[in-house]
């Protein structure tokens, strides 16, 4: 196995770290590429120097940096539009196209060459010589009126032609306004009991004083001291004296305590608060059109009496009913009044109408009974009919019309015949039809 030649040889970069420098260093450019002389290479020098730079060696030799300098005599640099690259507040002008001519920096007086020529006149072809004209013309007519000029120009008013004499002081106590706030603020320290003049506290010097025989000579002796005499302190004002347990307890019973709050009067007071705050917040509300009370009936009761809505009302003013017009043409509007039902077992028990043959029992309503099963209602009247035939013949009858009908279970009938009042279990005897 043969090892290619291009793999032999020694690398030029055999680390990553001298290929970082070495790129680094690529980055900088040489100092010979320094045109304008400046001592340092800028982003100019950069671009011209590269054009002239033939070999690519990333420097210029003397006869390359001549011929970029001849180049740059003759104008070569301006070919080139600078600063479109840079951007933020120190950004260059913008660069447009007018007319066929690139404006840069601003300068729009490329556009004036598109122009034509203005036609030839005797008046003033700038605007600069139409001022220098009318400059030199003023100045002949300085010198003209130079004697007048001077009286006026020249003329010094004294200082008491700008003062009123009316309020004159020859002597004032004040010469200026702040030298009177300065007289009024050192008047205020005195009164305050401050001195006249405010001390700098820089140039009080603490004074320190030597003692000779100090009482204590460390801070470890000024503890040991101290814990001394708070030991001492306290063997004087201990109690020694023997306290039994049975002592102990009687003096605890007898301690009174103080007096805790009841919460009656907590409740009382927070309720006068409580009412307090609204009255104040909520008291003061405005009465009437515009915060002003409206007048009371019995203010004005004789001038009300004494009103005549006949006599005072006029043809465009109309107070009537809306709706006696519409019961005059129509028919006339009642207030519709629904029929309030009551329970079952809220209707009273009233005695049987013995001449009434279909009546049913008086705990069913005819209103109630209108939603019966058919067979509760026809074994109700069958019932009635009996007690008709056992108060008259004193013996029981059958009906064959009744012998027909669909008959209600045996529990029904003797509810029904004990008056019993049905509840929710018998829902099928006093149903509604109506779900709930």
């Amino acid at each position: 196995m043969s090892i290619p030649q291009a793999w032999l040889h020694t690398p030029k970069v055999e680390t990553r770290s001298e290929l970082i420098i070495q790129r680094r260093l690529n980055s900088i450019p040489d100092p010979s590429f320094d045109l304008d002389g400046d001592g340092a290479v800028g982003a100019h020098d950069l671009v011209l120097a590269s054009k002239f730079d033939c070999d690519k060696d990333g420097k210029l030799n003397s006869q390359e940096r001549e011929n970029a300098l001849k180049a740059i005599s003759q104008g070569y640099a301006n070919q080139f539009v600078w600063g479109c690259e840079s951007s933020g507040l120190n950004r260059s002008f913008r660069l447009v196209q007018k007319r066929g001519k690139v404006i840069i920096d601003e300068d729009f007086g490329k556009v004036r060459e598109t122009y034509p020529d203005l036609p030839v006149d005797n008046k003033k072809s700038t605007k600069s010589r139409l001022e220098n004209k009318r400059k030199d013309e003023a100045k002949e007519e300085a010198k003209k009126n130079e004697k007048r000029l001077n009286t006026v120009t020249n003329m010094e008013l004294s200082l008491d032609n700008f003062l009123c004499k009316e309020n004159y002081v020859e002597r004032p106590a004040y010469s200026s306004v702040r030298e009177k706030r300065e007289i009024e603020k050192k008047n205020a320290r005195v009164r305050a009991g401050l001195s006249y003049e405010p001390k700098d506290l820089k140039d009080n010097d603490i004074a320190f004083s030597y003692n000779q025989n100090p009482q204590n000579i460390s801070f470890s002796d000024m503890k040991s001291t101290r814990r001394t005499e708070l030991v001492n302190q306290l063997n004087n004002t201990a109690d020694y004296t023997h306290q039994t347990f049975y002592e102990k307890i009687e003096k605890e019973k007898q301690y009174i305590g103080t007096e805790g709050r009841h919460l009656k009067d907590a409740i009382n007071e927070r309720r006068k608060y409580d009412v307090g705050h609204f009255e104040r917040t909520f008291g003061n509300y405005a009465l009437g059109i515009h915060g002003k009370e409206l007048p009371k009936y019995e203010e004005n009761t004789q001038e009300l009496l004494k009103h005549d809505p006949m006599v005072t009302r006029s043809q465009s003013q109309n107070y009537d009913n809306p709706f006696t017009s519409y019961n005059k043409e129509h028919h006339k509007i009642e207030p519709k009044k629904d029929e309030i039902t009551k329970k079952p077992t809220q209707i009273l028990h009233d005695k049987i109408d013995i001449d009434n043959k279909n009546k049913l029992n008086s705990k069913f309503s005819t209103y109630h009974s209108n939603f019966m099963p058919h067979s509760a209602r026809s074994q109700e009247t069958y019932q009635e009919r009996l007690k008709l035939i056992k108060g008259n013949n004193g013996e029981k009858k059958q009906f064959r019309f009744l012998s027909n009908y669909d008959i209600t279970p045996p529990i029904t009938q003797r509810l029904l015949f004990k008056n019993y009042s049905p509840g929710s279990k018998f829902k099928s005897i006093t149903s509604t039809g109506f779900s709930k």
